[in-house]
């Protein structure tokens, strides 16, 4: 998958500022407009407002060390890079998204991910609802739900923000029974629409019934 940025500069960029995201109004959404030509979200911006997204989701990640006393609780957390994937149009105002990523995360190393979310568009902010589906190198699925909003950070640009929960039933092989919960922050260009950029990172904790922890 080409980008037009080095994902590499965003993990180790110290920001020097923090941009306050504006909510969205009738006029922007992370539906499609494109303007003579696809638009890629812009460096300078990301190096900051990406890394400043890891003090907010730390302070989300430790609700999570009390879900599970049952099993060890593990840090999760990871970076998530795709395209969005597809969009189909529901009853006005709803779509269904779809996004596919690759990254790494603790407990889960190299992933593949699905996010699929149903979205509000007559709501503001736009919120949206459903699946993270991480499928590890062999095969294991890590399944979680999740509820998010987005808003507008720079022309054609949005901050996805989504909480999700993992769940014990539908998740599969080492994962099968895990508990925990992590919060996303993405950005998506939603200048480009489907097709467009987003990336991200996630932090939270995690409980693996009968299993060690394993490091990315």
């Amino acid at each position: 998958m080409k980008t037009s940025m080095p994902f590499a500069a965003l993990a180790s960029a110290t920001p020097s500022s923090q941009r306050r995201p504006q909510r969205l109004d009738a006029s922007h959404g992370s539906s499609p407009h494109p303007q003579g030509g696809k638009k890629t979200l812009k460096l300078p911006f990301m190096l900051v407002a990406l890394v400043a997204l890891a003090s907010s989701l730390a302070s989300h990640a430790a609700t999570g060390a009390t879900e599970s006393a049952a099993a060890q609780v593990l840090p999760f957390k990871g970076t998530l890079e795709g395209r969005h994937a597809s969009r189909t149009p529901l009853a006005p105002p709803f779509v269904f998204d779809r996004f596919e990523a690759k990254g790494q995360a603790t407990q889960l190393g190299q992933f593949a991910l699905v996010i699929e979310a149903t979205v509000n568009f007559g709501a503001r902010p736009v919120t949206g609802a459903g699946t993270y589906t991480f499928t590890a190198a062999n095969g294991d699925r890590l399944v979680a739900d999740h509820t998010g909003f987005s808003a507008l950070v720079e022309p054609g640009i949005v901050l996805i923000t989504e909480h999700a929960v993992i769940d014990p039933g539908r998740s599969t092989g080492r994962f099968a029974g895990a508990t925990g919960s992590f919060t996303v922050g993405r950005f998506a260009d939603a200048a480009t629409g489907v097709g467009g950029l987003t990336v991200g990172t996630f932090e939270g904790t995690i409980s693996i019934p009968g299993s060690p922890p394993t490091d990315w």
